[in-house]
C-alpha cells in the first residue's frame, strides 16, 4: 500500500468474493493504514446473506459502505471542486 501513497492515492475501492474473510482483512488493513475504504456492498459475495450482512454491519466502523450503481454514479459526474 505504500506504493498507492507514493502515488498520491488515499482511497481504495474493495470488491470481491467472500466479504467475510478477505474483502473484510483488506477493509481493516487499509482504514489502519489511513486510507478512505470504500466497499461496494453489491460486488462483494459471501457464503450467505446473513454472513455478507454481519460483515458489512462490522465495516461499517472502518469503512464507507456503497453501492455500485452509486460509486459508477459519482465517477461519472467527475471530480468535486
Amino acid at each position: 500500500m505504500w506504493v498507492l501513497r507514493g502515488a498520491g492515492i488515499d482511497t481504495v475501492i474493495l470488491a470481491g468474493d467472500a466479504t467475510n474473510l478477505a474483502v473484510e482483512s483488506s477493509a481493516r488493513a487499509g482504514a489502519h493504514l489511513g486510507y478512505r475504504v470504500l466497499l461496494v456492498e453489491d460486488a462483494c459475495s459471501t457464503v450467505s446473506q446473513t454472513v455478507h450482512d454481519a460483515s458489512l454491519a462490522s465495516l461499517a466502523m472502518s469503512a464507507e459502505i456503497v453501492r455500485g450503481e452509486a460509486l459508477l454514479a459519482a465517477f461519472a459526474r467527475g471530480p468535486q471542486s
